[in-house]
């Protein structure tokens, strides 16, 4: 089995939402007359795509139970009780 474990996606998820929100705020600052450039438009869409991406792959890599929700992420799944590889 892959290391899907739900740290690594949770860090990617984070990463995709960062990048996006950093150009979001790019774009924003670049904007002119309350128009949308190209900057802004990506970062939008990627801040979408890391929400959608944590929505549907914070699950147990085992039971595929979701893992949305739970602060901190847990080390085990809590259906199926088997532990997550670090």
């Amino acid at each position: 089995m892959k290391n899907n474990s739900p740290q690594k996606q949770a860090a990617i998820s984070w990463i995709i939402l960062m990048i996006g929100i950093l150009l979001a705020v790019i774009g924003a600052m670049m904007a002119k007359e309350y128009r949308v450039n190209l900057c802004l438009l990506i970062g939008a869409m990627a801040v979408v795509g890391g929400i959608v991406y944590h929505l549907t792959m914070m699950k147990c890599p085992y039971c595929g139970c979701s893992l949305v929700g739970y602060r901190p992420i847990p080390k085990e799944c809590p259906k199926c009780h088997k532990k997550f590889e670090e």
